[in-house]
């Protein structure tokens, strides 16, 4: 792992790395609430390090797990169901015993932000209904320093259609498909 060369963002995310626990650092004991990743997902971080091994835990969906995903995307329950089937199994990223992401660095992500997870590429916000809306967390630095969300947009360098491009990305890659409200809006997000 310590041959992957770093990637410093040159936005909020490498500031936040540089003082401390980041959005990549989770509470151990919660690994299980962790984002799955799509097949999709894996090749492209797989490509990237060239090996992989230690990269991704095999996780259970449990009933935390699964119940997390129902609450996330609530329009989708059947189909997560058929994706992430009682007593199924799916790929997550891996970390250390401290919590934190693998592929975590001092200066923030190693991958190149074109390789990230969807969900790693969408943090800190996410949609609900067709909204674009800012995830509380007490961690990360952008949701702490911006006062709304159009302040932590502007700190992310992202526009709503750009998070809404996404999102459907993370849906698709997934096996969602498109949102109901998703093919209701335009180019710019925008609902028509």
């Amino acid at each position: 792992m310590d041959n992957f060369k770093t990637i410093s963002d040159p936005h909020i995310c490498t500031l936040c790395a540089l003082r401390g626990k980041t959005c990549c650092t989770l509470v151990p004991g919660n690994e299980e609430l962790c984002f799955p990743l799509s097949e999709a997902e894996q090749a492209l971080i797989a490509d990237w390090a060239g090996d992989s091994a230690g990269l991704f835990e095999d996780m259970p969906n449990s009933p935390a797990f699964r119940d997390s995903l129902d609450y996330l995307f609530p329009e989708d329950r059947p189909r997560l169901r058929e994706l992430f089937p009682k007593g199924g199994r799916h790929l997550r990223l891996n970390t250390t015993p401290a919590g934190d992401c693998r592929l975590l660095g001092p200066q923030g992500c190693r991958l190149p932000r074109e390789k990230r997870p969807w969900y790693c590429r969408i943090f800190p916000f996410w949609v609900r209904w067709g909204e674009v809306m800012v995830i509380p967390s007490g961690t990360c630095l952008g949701v702490r320093k911006a006062p709304t969300k159009e302040a932590t947009l502007e700190l992310y360098a992202m526009t709503d259609a750009e998070v809404l491009e996404i999102f459907a990305a993370l849906r698709r890659t997934w096996g969602l498909g498109e949102a109901s409200w998703f093919l209701k809006t335009g180019e710019k997000g925008k609902k028509t």
